[in-house]
């Protein structure tokens, strides 16, 4: 289970990177590569984007 926590956390860091549909970024964006956290002052998140990246990334590890 701890391997897919980790894929989906990936998956999701990647479309914040990538400002995929996830997560709209209205302004400054931090992401600690050290870490599973990020820090957004201004952001829109869309909560059916989110499910979808999880869902999909456990498809694709099961």
């Amino acid at each position: 289970m701890n391997d897919i926590r980790q894929c989906c956390v990936k998956a999701l860091l990647d479309d914040i990177r990538k400002q995929g549909d996830a997560i709209q970024v209205l302004s400054d964006i931090e992401i600690r590569s050290d870490s599973k956290h990020v820090t957004v002052t201004d952001a829109i998140l869309d909560l059916d984007e989110i499910v979808d990246i999880v869902i999909d990334t456990i498809n694709q590890e099961l």
